[in-house]
């Protein structure tokens, strides 16, 4: 379960005019970098403090999904007390565009971890460029 973000204070002071009442300036997202998929496997291999992540809330996408080294979303929040804020967290899909990992990268990054990032290409680029895949029974 993801703690929720801090809701919105209407006196909280707005960062363009910095005067308490009025309401703050919509944030443009921040783009998480994305990575190449031969440099996630490689920092992986190194003991390099990197979590594969599936970006699926389902566990059975994770199942269909599944990347060596990787582990279901649903296990991601019992691993994020032990991880330090600069920790990468390499989140992938097999969306067009990578839209889902990018939204959970986005949504982690708000949350304090800086070093959210997106599996660039997804399932789809890792498993052409020929890196494991970890197949369930």
């Amino acid at each position: 379960m993801r703690p929720p973000l801090e809701p919105h204070s209407e006196s909280s002071p707005g960062p363009a005019s910095g005067r308490p009442g009025e309401p703050e300036s919509p944030k443009k997202a921040v783009e998480p970098e994305r990575v190449d998929p031969r440099v996630v496997e490689r920092r992986l291999r190194s003991g390099h403090e990197l979590l594969l992540v599936c970006a699926y809330e389902a566990d059975s996408s994770f199942e269909k999904f599944p990347l060596e080294g990787a582990i279901p979303r649903s296990q991601l929040a019992s691993q994020l007390s032990e991880l330090s804020p600069e920790a990468e967290i390499v989140f992938y899909c097999r969306c067009p565009e990578d839209s889902t990992a990018t939204a959970a990268a986005r949504e982690l990054a708000a949350r304090g971890f800086s070093s959210a990032r997106v599996l660039a290409g997804g399932y789809t680029a890792w498993t052409a460029a020929g890196l494991p895949t970890a197949r369930r029974r």
